[in-house]
């Protein structure tokens, strides 16, 4: 009976105990947390707490508020849309400038080498002549009796008065054949035999002495009223026109009787384009020095650019060279005396 009566009485006290426990749990779960605070930077680099504790009042130990601890949604800011704004731009142009129009004596020039190429390449010389001349920036360099000169369009003015004759005149016309064969295939090429009057290389003296008058001394012939000299061409050097310029020259016939310096001059700057270089050569010489400066000045002076001039002075016993001297030096040229030495070696 004692035994039943101690087991009942711990089996209470076990029940009494468990309730006690579960109820002082539940008050500890219950109980009021306190609120964490929020903080932001302050002015002086410190964290300022920023929670409102005066609505709230001290915790209310009777009545316990649970907390939510669920995170608050995140509030997303609206999207920016970035515009740029392109403002339109008028587009410029750089034109080309527009060249001025060239002069008569150009636009002959071009006339010339563009007929000078279809000859030239007509005659053999093909491409490359234009590439001999190329190498030399367009200009042929040309070497006669030892004077050296460069030229796109060169004159030779060739005395073939009556002293002319003989040994010398050989040995001139084999040097003049000789440089020909040294220029680059496409130079432009003029021969022009003079005395008291001027005619070209496929001309002779006796043919076209009735166009020409004298007018008073040696030195001082025109052309007759009414008469008209063929018109100086540009020859392109090729093999088949020196050939052609080489039989011209070799059946030249002397014109006795005048040394007129002016007719060459005169004759030559009648080719279009004019030439930028010439070679004079002479035995004779002249007398009024003044007039026939003047007018190979004039005539010389119908170029944009004036040609330069070589001279050339066959030794005379009855005359000086200086006015030869002054025309090359005048025009920017070389004066050479041709003596028995040069003729014997040019270079």
């Amino acid at each position: 009976m004692l035994r039943l009566a101690g087991a009942r009485f711990l089996t209470v006290s076990f029940l009494f105990h468990a309730v006690a426990v579960i109820l002082l749990g539940g008050v500890v779960l219950y109980r009021s947390l306190p609120e964490t605070p929020d903080f932001i930077g302050g002015s002086d680099g410190s964290l300022v707490d920023t929670t409102d504790n005066s609505a709230s009042g001290p915790p209310d130990s009777a009545e316990a508020v649970p907390q939510d601890f669920t995170p608050p949604t995140p509030t997303l800011a609206p999207p920016v849309t970035v515009l740029t704004t392109i403002a339109p731009q008028t587009p410029t142009f750089a034109l080309p400038t527009t060249p001025s129009a060239i002069t008569s004596n150009e636009a002959d020039a071009v006339k010339s080498a563009m007929a000078s190429l279809g000859n030239h390449q007509a005659g053999g010389g093909g491409m490359a002549g234009m590439g001999a001349m190329g190498r030399a920036g367009g200009m042929a360099r040309i070497n006669f009796f030892g004077m050296k000169a460069e030229g796109r369009r060169i004159a030779f003015l060739v005395d073939y008065s009556g002293s002319m004759e003989g040994e010398f005149r050989r040995e001139m016309e084999e040097e003049l054949e000789r440089s020909l064969k040294g220029l680059p295939n496409g130079t432009q090429m003029l021969i022009i035999p003079w005395a008291g009057g001027a005619w070209l290389y496929n001309e002779v003296a006796t043919d076209i002495a009735g166009k020409w008058e004298k007018k008073g001394g040696f030195d001082n012939f025109a052309v007759r009223p009414g008469e008209k000299l063929a018109k100086p061409e540009w020859v392109p050097v090729n093999a088949d026109n020196i050939r052609k310029l080489t039989k011209g020259i070799q059946a030249q016939k002397s014109w006795a009787g005048g040394t007129d310096w002016r007719s060459p001059f005169r004759y030559a700057m009648e080719a279009n384009p004019p030439p930028d270089t010439i070679f004079f050569m002479t035995d004779g010489q002249i007398g009024d020095t003044k007039r026939t400066f003047d007018d190979i000045d004039l005539a010389l002076k119908k170029s944009p650019k004036v040609p330069k001039v070589f001279a050339l002075w066959i030794p005379n016993k009855t005359f000086k060279a200086d006015p030869l001297k002054t025309l090359a030096e005048k025009y920017q040229g070389e004066f050479r005396v041709v003596d028995a030495a040069a003729k014997k070696n040019p270079n």
